[in-house]
């Protein structure tokens, strides 16, 4: 399978009067799904304050790679296996 990497530039506060008071910040996860790897660079007034930002990127980005993956099945989670298992079996939201 062709890996893909996606690049996210987030600007944060980008023409606010913080603007100068802001620092870029560079993130890296391995584990947000997709096998691929994915990267967040932005600005934020601290290294927490993005590192905050980039666990709620990692969050959805995991639970986007769940409702597409089509090998796994996941706990309260109707993906595309979920439908390809029970396809002419029954009827699911």
């Amino acid at each position: 399978m062709k890996k893909i990497i996606l690049i996210f530039c987030l600007l944060l506060g980008g023409c606010s009067s913080q603007a100068n008071s802001q620092s870029m910040f560079n993130r890296v996860s391995f584990s947000a799904g997709f096998d691929t790897f994915m990267a967040l660079q932005g600005n934020d007034v601290s290294e927490e304050a993005f590192s905050e930002k980039f666990s709620e990127f990692e969050k959805k980005t995991y639970y986007y790679h769940q409702l597409f993956d089509k090998y796994h099945n996941y706990d309260g989670i109707n993906n595309i296996k979920t439908i390809n298992d029970n396809a002419g079996i029954h009827l699911f939201k």
